[in-house]
């Protein structure tokens, strides 16, 4: 279910939103008519208890809590587009590419958004884990496949979160 709180305190409009997922980073949300996109990233299915690789009881990293992690399952950048005349929710995924920590240019908060910043993990081989990512990635929410990749310059260093900062 999806449930949309409308800011001038009336009912909350509850929605099926079809399969079920989990989101825990969204990169934006915006009107266009009668209509609602949300960008974000979701997981098909997700395990608590070893979020990235974190021991959350033992307080400790531990690399091998990534392989309970099925890479089918997520994260993936997608749009939700909820037409609320129609009273349907319909979602497409952005490329089948691990990517979640969603950005967008401040100024484009709440605003129509044609890119997001990432980080992702384009290439992995079968059994890696999807964490820690491998790059930064600009990618067109349009659908047009347009995606800029930015990786670090030395082998076995890896990326966080992207920071999107406005020239002055």
């Amino acid at each position: 279910l999806l449930a949309l709180v409308p800011r001038d305190g009336s009912e909350p409009i509850v929605l099926d939103a079809g399969d079920a997922s989990i989101v825990f980073h969204y990169a934006n949300a915006w009107e266009e008519g009668s209509r609602i996109k949300i960008a974000a990233c979701a997981f098909d299915r997700y395990e608590l208890g070893a979020e990235y690789g974190f021991d959350a009881a033992g307080g400790r990293f531990d690399p091998n809590l990534l392989l309970r992690h099925d890479n089918a399952w997520g994260p993936f950048l997608r749009v939700s587009t909820i037409n609320l005349a129609a009273a349907t929710v319909s979602h497409t995924t952005v490329e089948h590419v691990h990517r979640d920590f969603p950005r967008v240019h401040p100024r484009r908060e709440g605003r129509p958004t044609k890119y997001a910043y990432v980080a992702a993990s384009p290439h992995l081989q079968e059994g890696e884990p999807f964490f820690p990512f491998q790059c930064i990635q600009k990618v067109a929410l349009d659908g047009s496949d347009e995606v800029i990749t930015w990786r670090p310059a030395r082998p076995g260093c890896f990326v966080g979160e992207p920071v999107v900062a406005p020239r002055p």
